[in-house]
Order: C-alpha cells, then structure tokens, then sequence
C-alpha cells in the first residue's frame, strides 16, 4: 500500500530543477527509512506514485542504472528490480516499457529514484536492517554465496565510485549437476502454470534456448548448451510465454463458438551478469631436476616444480599432488612455481629406484577447473664401487699389476678415475659393472720393499650419484721371481686321475728357461719349458702312474741374469687306494633307522642313499653312524624292500665299494569300516570297532588311527596293537564317537612303523557322520491329565539319541513360550519339572520339547496334557419310568463332600435334545437321611432358555441342599429325573458348570455347631453315554465319563485322560460280549468297573469281597469277584485255577482272568452239584485288549465300584440299592 506523506506537497514535474527533484527524493527516501530498517528491508519496495506516472520524460533500460543487478516483468505489468545487494524494488505498469527485443524500460523518473535510492544508501541501509529477518539480509547473502557469485553493495552516484560487480556463473551453473534457481539469476520469478514454456537469450548474439523450471526452482538447461561465444558481461532475458484458447467471434455452421490457440508472453525479465565457463589451461615445466630423476644429493635439497597457468587470473592457488601429499602455489601472470624445502622433500620417504606421480591442479576465479597436468619424477639414490684386493710382488716388477673392482647401479661406460699411489688413471664400467687399470712394471720397479701403497677408485652414475672406494697393498719382494701356481700344494692324485696327464703351471721371467721336477730318487719325473712372453708357462707330465703311491714333491729352477732361482716348493699326495666302507642297519627304541659301519680313517662322509633320497653321514676315526627319525624316511610301497646304499670318497677322492641293504617296508590296511560307511545312531549310543590288518611289523606295535574333518581338524587319536597274526583292533568308545561333528566327512587314517624299515606307512579311507538326533516326550500327567487339584507342578521326561549328554532340553508351550530346561544324561534320558499355569480343566495344554545336538542340529517331539478337575457324581439309568420315560437319578461322589455340615450343590445338564426330552412331570423331591433336617430340604430347577421351552432346550440348572455328609454315603439321589427318548442312537448327559452358575458352594452353619466360615469350590464335567441294545462304539470324552453300553456287543474305548467308568450288565444275555481299549488299572486316573443291577447276596457268600490271586490260590468266603494275576495261557491252565478256588454249588463269581497280552471278564455260575460249566459255557462280558499279567496285578480297590473295599468308589452302595 502507497502511504501519503504531507512532506511531499509538490509532484516530481519534468520542470523541476536537478535540485528540486533530488529534493524530493531524498524526502521521499527518508519518509521509507524507518520502514526499511524495522525488518522489511526483505520486502518490495514501492515506488511513490508521483514518480512511477511521469513518463514522458522518456525511457531508460533499467539494467543501465548503477546498483540494479537484475529486472522481470511482472504478470500485471509491472517491473520488478532486484538491487545489487538483494533489494527489491516494484515500478508499477505505468512507468514500464517492454522494447522490440524484450529490454525492459522504466520511466526516467522511476529511474532517477531508483538511481538516488541505490546513491543514498537507502538499499544497503535495507540489507543490514533486514539481516536475520529476511531475504534482504542473510537472505541474500546466503543465495549470493549458495551460487559461488560475487555481489558488491550499490554505489553512489558520484564518478568516484565504482559500479557494483555483476555475478558471475561458471560452467557448472549451466549443468544439471548443479543447477542454479531462476531468482538466483533474475531476482525474483513468475510462478508458472503447467504448459507454460520458458525461453532464456544470452546476449544481444547469443543462443536463446528452451529451458525448465524443476520443482526447486532450478533452471534446466539442455544438455548441448554451447555458451563459447558469450563470455564476459552479458545480458540474460527470459520469456514466459502461455498458450490458451481463446473464443473467437466468427461461429460454425452451428453456431457453435469457434477457438484458437493463442501464444503470449506472460512475462519477462532480464538481468546483467558475467558469464565464464572456459576453464584454464595448466602444464608442468619438465625436467623437473634438470633430468626428470631426483638423485641422491638432489633429495637433500630444495626441489623447484613449476609450470603454466593460461587463462587462470593472479592469486588463483595450484595445488600439486606429489606422493599422496599436497603443496601449494599461487598463479602470477599465468604462470606459477613451487619450491619443496629439503625438510618437506625428505619427509615423502620417497624410495630409491621408482618413479613418482606428480600432478597440478588450478581452478579460475570463476570457479571452472583445469584439467590437471601430470608428469613424472624418478628417483635415483645409490652408486658403489668397491676395489679387489691388489697383490704387489717380486714378479709384479717384470709383469705390472691389473688393479680392478666393482660397480652397482652404474651404467656402462660411465668414468672410473683410479688414484695408483697417487697417480691417476682413467677406465670405463663394463656392462657387468667390472672395471679395471693395468700398472705398468716399471711403475711397480720404482716402488720400494715393503711399502704401503694407497689406492682408490671413485665414479659417479648417469643421475649423478657418486661413490668411491679406498684400499692399500704392502710391496713384498722378496719373493723370488719364480712361482709354481698350479697346482696348489696339498693336492692329491688319485685312482681316477693317476692316468690323466698332470700338468704343472707357474710364472717366470719372459724367455727363461725352468726346469720342474716331480717326485724324487730315480723315479722323479723331469720336464724343461722357457717361459713365454706373458711370463707363464706349463709342463705335463703323462706318465704318473709310474711313480709309487705317497707325497710327491714339485720343484722348479730357472737362472735370471746369471742367479739360479729355486720357486717355493709345492707337493701333492699321489693315493689310488679306494677306502674300505661295511654297512649295517637297526632301529632304536624311538622307532628311528639307525644306518653305521666303518671305514678309513680319512673318510669325513658317508653318502646314503635311502629308497632314493639322499643323507649324509658324518665319519670319524673310522666308523659312521646316522639315525633317521620315522618320520623323515621316504615311503615305499606296501610289500616292497627298501633299498639302503652307502657309499664313501676318501680325501684323494678314491670311492669305497658301494655297499647295499635291503630293509621290508611295512603295510597297513582298515579292513573295518569299510571306505564310505556312514556313522549313525548306532555307533553314536554302542561306539565302533576299526581293525585291520599290517605286514612287515612287529608284534606288539602300535597302529595309530586318526580321524579328522574340516570342521574338526583336531579328531580323535586312538591306536592299536598289533597281534602275532599282524591284525589289529581298537574299540571307539561312544564317548568319542558323541564328540564327533554331525554331518561332516571324517578321514581315517591307520599308520603303523615297520619293524626293520621303520618308515611310516598307512591307509586312508572316508567315512561321514549322520547321526540324526531324535527325542521322544514321555506321557504327560496321569493318564494325560495334569490333576489340578495337586497343584500346577508338571513332570516332563523324555529320551533321546544322537544327543550328547549336557545339552539342554527346552520345554515350551504352544506359542513357544519357555516352560523349563532339562540336561541330557548319560544315558540320553532327560526330566524335568515344570509349572503350568492358567490352564483349566477340560483345557489342553501343547507341549514341546526341543533339543540340538552339540553341532546344532535340532530336533523336537510334540505331546498335550488335559487339565483335569474331578467332577461332582454322576447318572445313572434307574430303567423306564410308568410312562415309557427313561428315569435319572443324580448321584454326588461321597469324595467331594468332606463331611461339610450343609452343600448346596448347583449343576449344569446337558443333553441332545433330538434324542431326549425332559418330562419335567416326572421330577421328584430330593430324600435325606436326616430326617431332622427336613426343613432344610430345598430343589430348585431352572431352564436356561425360559421356562417355556425348557423341555427343548438341552440344558438345564439344577439346585438342591443337602445335609451332612449323606452320612457319608450316597445312597440318595439329590435328583431324580425322567427323559422320553425320541429316537435311536447312544444317549449322552454331561453334568457340569454351566456358566458362573456351577459352583459348589459350602457353608458351616453356627446354628448346628460349625464355625461359620464359606468357601467355594469348582468341580469338573463328567459325561454319560448310554447305549444301545445293538453293538455300539463308544469313545470316552477328555473328562471324567461313564458309559453304560447296555446290550450288544460294544466296543468301548477309554483311552483318554480322566476316571472312566464302564458299567457292564450282570450276564451276557444283558451284556454281550464288548470288547474295552485303553482300560488303566493304576494311577489317580484309574478306571473303575460297575456292574448294573448287581445283587451281591446272589454271588459266593455275601459276595461283597474282590480278590487278587495267582493260579492255585483258593477263593474267599465272600468272594464276588477274583482277579487272576497269573497268566493263564491254556484251557488247561485255566481249568487248574478253577478247581484249586475251592468254590461250591451254585456260586456265582466274576473273574478277570488272561494271558500276558490281553484279559478277559467272565461270569461262572457253578453247577448244583458243585461242576463246573463246561468252557464253551462260561459268559464272556468283555475282552480287555492290552491288559497283560502286569496291569491285572495292579487291580486294586479304586477300580472296583460293587466290591469292598472301595475308600473311593462312589457307586458302592448307590447300584446295589438300584
């Protein structure tokens, strides 16, 4: 918004004098001040409208005025300039002209404000006011410095001041590497619409291209822009230009409305820069150290690297990469020059004798780099030259002395200048570094006896590494002038060279005549040469042979100058007698060859051969020994000999006899496990046996057998003895086998040492282990039930194989939550306890056991355990009622009352409606035996679904009260109940909690003397199938069950956990001949016998006892029911069993009676006259499958319902009444 300001009374007129304008402009600028510097320096600011109207005064190119970076035209026509120091200033439309060739013009007015503005200081003033806050500040100088630019706050207006400096963009800002932002260049940018195209010209020549505009504002450029010919200060213009359809008067033939697309220019905008993106040019002047190679002296010293930098200004830094280390130099007039100090130079720890990369980097101030230039520097640290020893003689004075020596790391051909007693002598390096100066005799003649002579060499290489050497040779000559120099004394000559010719050389005097003679006496041997020019000469003596075996003298004569000359005297040994040499061989106790003998005592060595390698024996006074360690003797093959060859030079160089042994060489072969055998569970729990047999050695030896694999290279090492036949055999105990890797393939290695040849021979075979470990998980709980009321402890076992001993057993549940550990024992067993909770009855509860082996594999067993609850009584069919109904009383387990004073007892039924119905008419009052106590009898029945359709339903809620303890028995029922049977089939009633409403609910009343107190108990379900008189099957549920399978012939399995009782009627005609799985005749769980309708008094007297006897044993007086512990496996058996009972006229008895697999329930009514039926008449009730000898020794009270005793039969006294 424009604010009036009362100061400016007067319009800024075309008349107004320079004075009167710049007057009011200064108001003006004065008037904004306090606006600019309270934060808004960032903002655009408006031009006062006085100015931006007169226009008549022309139009100038706003890039033209001092201080104005960049312009853009606005949407609405208006001109937006973008100040040197990033403030913005709008011209409104009316003071703004676009030209022909897209410069955008302002008024001179607007001009001369924005002029005056940038001169007062008003913008910088803007900048610093607005630091921090907004673009004016930090703002702009953070996108100057983003864009690597230079940018110079606005100057005045008087000619002393400079213009500000334009921004400069280098090569990269063109690339879409690193893009730079549209207001970066222009200072502010048009938001664009989708379809818009954007065009950019560079320069009043240069290419316009399309460009984009991405997301971030970045200006893309296209791929080939080629900016070579618009360097320096150039203007950029940009177009906006949208394409739209625009309706046109003429209509169709419709007179539909007609369009067209229309191209415009939306805005635009230019802004002045400086345009550099030809990077410099950079070189390295070569040789670096005048040859391109630092050598020794060089690398002590400052090192001066220089080079070119066309096109980069003064000041622009090089950087030099020499060994991974950087130095630095500034360009000066595009050139530049690098000095390395000594201490810098030696700190690259260059090494002699490679060659170094040195490289030169510069970038120009517009920050386009150069390539870098690389060259290479050697280096070359080391040159030697060393001198030979020089001998001076008597002889050097007719003959002269060579003087020579060595180089290393010099070229050939380099100079070798030689100082000879001070005298200098020039040579040249050979090609194999040898060099060599030859002093003349008359040089050594000159020398005085015994005089020190000092000699040195020096020479440098091509890289100017210089060495020198120094030594000093003492003139001996007194020596005569006549020499023997071959052969040396103290030679010998022997059996082989004694008929080769024998020559003797030596030096004297050129011309002289020498005489030399070999040997002594009559026999000496006399030869007579003269010496040649090279003051050497040689005689041959052809007939040595001749002379006797001992130590021959060589002498030689000549005269020089009239004085005989007798050489030093030189001898030689003549021997051809061969030494003597024996050869014998044993082994010592550490298994070692021992090989001796004897021989001459000028014999140093013994050369061995054994089985073709060589040793070395050392001889001394006459005898040679050598041991040889097993493990160092050569292999030979099995059943082969072992060849031993001694042979002996004496010092003359006579060879002894060659002397030979023949040694056996031992076997070895695993006969057992044979090659490929696979190591399982077997060998894991039993161990394994290797045996084999050997040959060639001893009994009483030992084979050693090693098995190792790659992922156990350590193995087992076990050995074995051998035995007169030359077997063998090692038990591997399981211990050793269970450390052995699982899954891994084993070699097996037997070696043994042979008795006379003791070297090691052995046999290799394969063998894998896969030894699968395996776990079984025992029988969980009692029966499979956990018995909640002994508490939530768990006792979990179980075994395995393949599983070492010590490993953990981890117990979890079904969501693999942990339960507990167990370790493996010894024997592969494992138990643990664990503790269960939250489960409930009826509830099953999945356990795992999981175990790895002691190479991680792993392997698991699955089992479940019942919660169980011990349910409350029970039904029985009472018959048929008056009306066809069937009739049921509710009986309650004389166990669940515990002598509690009052019980209210509140029970869930459950039937199958389709089958029963429940004629409520036939329920009748609960009888007590305390009579009383008749003002506490109390029933309620309630129907779950409503009292109206309680008979459909199939779940009822029974309540009764009953007193203390039924006097311990239960021979009421609290309930009694018909049901009409609708249709065929197994009748099924389950008594338990329905809901919240079952609990068993006990209270101690004060009034009858208890103490008041309350507690509540839950009891579990219990089911009830009743059969049919046809053969049905019948399945015990996971609780507690009864099942009366009345006629026929049933099978019936209760196999599953809880106290199943089965309900037989009393013959077979009633009964039939069922057949029972899974009967338990032990435990907490254990299932129970009743027999229906069952008068005691018909059986053996009272018929009230059970017995358990072995064959022969006789009845009880009151015997009901007898249990044969021992198997009777035949007719016979049986009828012997019979008769020693001692039982009379028309008893009736029933007997469980079997072998050791299965039992029998028989019922035997004894003949008037005291017979027995015969066999084929004896009533079979029902065949017990799995019940052997064992499971009927464990019949006990508990699994008798009609017989005492029974402490925990609920159905004693209750059937019997039935």
């Amino acid at each position: 918004m424009n604010e009036h300001n009362p100061d400016l009374t007067i319009d800024l007129r075309n008349d107004m004098s320079p004075a009167e304008k710049r007057a009011y402009i200064q108001k003006w600028i004065s008037r904004n001040q306090r606006r600019i510097a309270s934060g808004l320096g960032a903002s655009v600011l408006t031009l006062p409208l006085l100015a931006q109207a007169q226009t008549a005064m022309g139009m100038v190119n706003a890039l033209d005025i001092a201080g104005v970076r960049s312009v853009a035209l606005n949407a609405d026509g208006s001109a937006q300039l973008t100040l040197a120091n990033g403030q913005q200033v709008q011209v409104a439309a009316s003071a703004v002209q676009v030209a022909a060739d897209g410069t955008l013009l302002i008024s001179t007015a607007a001009a001369e404000l924005v002029a005056e503005l940038v001169a007062s200081g008003a913008a910088s003033g803007a900048a610093g006011a607005g630091a921090g806050a907004g673009f004016g500040g930090a703002g702009a100088a953070a996108a100057v410095a983003g864009l690597g630019l230079a940018a110079a706050a606005a100057g005045g207006s008087s000619s002393s001041d400079s213009a500000p400096e334009l921004p400069v963009f280098n090569a990269s800002a063109f690339t879409n590497a690193s893009p730079v932002t549209a207001t970066s260049i222009f200072g502010s940018f048009p938001t664009l619409q989708e379809g818009d195209q954007v065009f950019i010209k560079f320069g009043d020549d240069g290419p316009e291209v399309e460009v984009t505009i991405d997301a971030n504002g970045n200006i893309i450029f296209p791929d080939d822009l080629d900016l070579t010919d618009v360097q320096g200060n150039q203007t950029l213009r940009f177009q906006v230009k949208r394409t739209s359809l625009v309706e046109v008067e003429n209509e169709d033939e419709d007179a539909e409305p007609v369009f067209e697309e229309v191209t415009e220019v939306v805005a635009s905008g230019s802004a002045s820069v400086i345009i550099d993106t030809i990077p410099p040019e950079i070189t390295i002047d070569t040789p670096i150290a005048g040859d391109d190679v630092l050598n020794k002296a060089e690398s002590g010293a400052d090192l001066t690297i220089e080079g070119t930098a066309k096109g980069a200004e003064d000041g622009q830094e090089v950087t030099v990469t020499f060994n991974d280390q950087t130095f630095t130099a500034i360009v000066e007039g595009e050139a530049w020059s690098l000095t390395i100090p000594a201490a810098d130079l030696a700190a690259l720890d260059l090494d002699d004798g490679e060659s170094y990369d040195i490289t030169a980097a510069v970038s120009d101030k517009a920050g386009n780099p150069a390539e870098p230039a690389t060259t290479t520097l050697a280096t070359d640290f080391s040159a030697e030259i060393t001198i030979n020893p020089v001998v001076i003689e008597t002889l050097n004075t007719f003959t002269g002395v060579t003087v020579t020596g060595t180089t290393t790391d010099v070229e050939a051909g380099r100079e070798v200048t030689l100082s000879f007693n001070g005298v200098e002598y020039k040579t040249e390096v050979e090609e194999d570094g040898s060099w060599s100066v030859d002093i003349l005799a008359d040089v050594i003649k000159a020398l005085d006896d015994e005089a020190e002579i000092a000699i040195s060499a020096t020479v440098s290489d091509v890289a100017g590494n210089a060495d020198s050497a120094a030594t000093s040779s003492t003139t001996d000559f007194s020596v005569p002038a006549l020499v023997i120099t071959s052969p040396e004394s103290g030679g010998f000559i022997n059996a082989t060279t004694v008929g080769n010719p024998f020559d003797v050389s030596g030096v004297a005097l050129a011309g002289a005549p020498v005489t030399v003679t070999l040997g002594t006496g009559e026999t000496a041997l006399t030869q007579t040469i003269t010496a040649d020019e090279n003051n050497a000469w040689t005689v041959r003596f052809d007939n040595v042979g001749t002379l006797a075996d001992g130590v021959l003298p060589i002498t030689a004569t000549t005269t020089i100058e009239g004085t005989p000359i007798t050489a030093p005297l030189v001898t030689v040994e003549l021997d051809t007698t061969p030494p003597g040499l024996t050869l014998t061989s044993s082994v010592n106790a550490s298994n070692a060859l021992v090989l001796s003998g004897t021989t001459d005592t000028d014999v140093e060595q013994v050369q061995l051969q054994v089985a073709g390698q060589s040793f070395t024996a050392d001889a001394a006074g006459g005898t040679w020994s050598l041991t040889i360690p097993a493990l160092d003797l050569p292999p030979v093959a099995a059943g082969a000999d072992a060849t031993i060859l001694a042979n002996a030079t004496d010092r003359a160089g006579n060879s002894a006899p060659q002397q030979t042994l023949g040694l056996a060489a031992a076997s070895v072969t695993i006969q057992t496990p044979l090659d490929g055998t696979i190591v399982g569970l077997e060998a894991f729990e039993n161990g394994a046996t290797f045996s084999g047999t050997t040959t060639g050695v001893a009994e009483g030896a030992q084979v050693r057998i090693t098995l190792t694999s790659a992922e156990d290279p350590d193995g087992l090492t076990i050995s074995a003895v051998v035995d007169a036949a030359g077997e063998w055999s090692v038990a591997v105990p399981a211990a050793s086998v269970q450390n052995a890797v699982d899954q891994s393939d084993y070699t097996v290695t037997a070696s043994v040492s042979g008795s006379a040849y003791p070297a090691i021979a052995s046999d290799e075979i394969g063998v894998s282990t896969n030894i699968p470990p395996r776990i079984t998980l025992d029988a969980l709980g009692e029966d499979g039930a956990l018995i909640l009321s002994d508490g939530n402890s768990l006792d979990v076992s179980g075994s395995t194989r393949g599983v070492q001993a010590g490993q953990t057993v981890r117990i979890l549940d079904s969501t693999d939550t942990e339960l507990g550990t167990a370790q493996v024992g010894a024997d592969g067993t494992w138990n643990t306890t664990v503790q269960v909770t939250n489960l409930s009855g009826g509830q099953v509860l999945d356990v795992k056991a999981v175990v790895t082996n002691a190479s991680g594999r792993s392997v698991n067993d699955t089992g479940s355990v019942l919660g169980y609850e011990a349910s409350l009584g029970f039904v029985l069919d009472a018959g048929v009622g008056t009306g066809g109904e069937l009739l049921f009383n509710l009986f309650v387990d004389p166990q669940r009352i515990e002598g509690d004073i009052f019980r209210i007892i509140s029970v869930g039924v459950e039937f199958d409606a389709n089958i029963l119905q429940p004629d409520l008419s036939q329920f009748s009052t609960p009888v007590f035996f305390d009579q009383a106590a008749q003002a506490l009898n109390f029933f309620n029945i309630t129907a779950f679904d409503g009292v109206a359709n309680s008979g459909t339903t199939g779940q009822f809620s029974f309540n009764g009260l009953s007193v203390e303890g039924f006097n311990n028995t239960a021979t009421t029922p609290v309930l009694r109940m018909g049901f009409s049977q609708q249709s065929e089939g197994i009748v099924e009633i389950s008594l338990g909690r329905i809901g919240d409403e079952n609990l068993i609910i006990s209270t101690d009343m004060t009034e009858s003397g208890g103490t008041g107190e309350r507690y509540s108990e839950t009891f579990g379900a219990i089911v009830h199938y009743f059969g049919t008189n046809g053969d049905d099957t019948i399945t015990a549920a996971n609780i507690d069950t009864v099942i009366r399978g009345l006629g026929g012939d049933d099978t019936i399995d209760v196999s599953a956990p809880g106290v199943n009782t089965i309900i037989f009627e009393p013959n077979f005609a009633a009964n039939g001949e069922d057949t029972i799985i899974g009967f338990s005749t032990s435990g907490a769980l254990a299932d129970r016998i009743a027999i229906a309708d069952l008068e005691n008094g018909t059986l053996r007297g009272d018929g009230t006892q059970f017995e358990l006897l072995d064959a022969g044993d006789a009845a009880g007086a009151n015997t009901g029911l007898i249990v044969f512990k021992t198997s009777l496996d035949t007719d016979e058996d049986g009828i012997a069993a019979l008769d020693s009972l001692g039982l009379g006229a028309d008893d009736i008895v029933y007997i469980i009676v079997g072998d050791d697999a299965d039992s029998e329930l028989v019922r035997i009514v004894v003949n008037s006259d005291g017979s027995f039926p015969d066999l084929d008449d004896i009533e079979v009730l029902a065949l017990f499958e799995g019940m052997g000898e064992e499971q009927r020794a464990e019949f006990g009270a508990a699994n008798f319902i009609n017989f005492d005793p029974v402490p925990s039969a609920p159905l004693v006294a209750i059937l019997s009444e039935v």
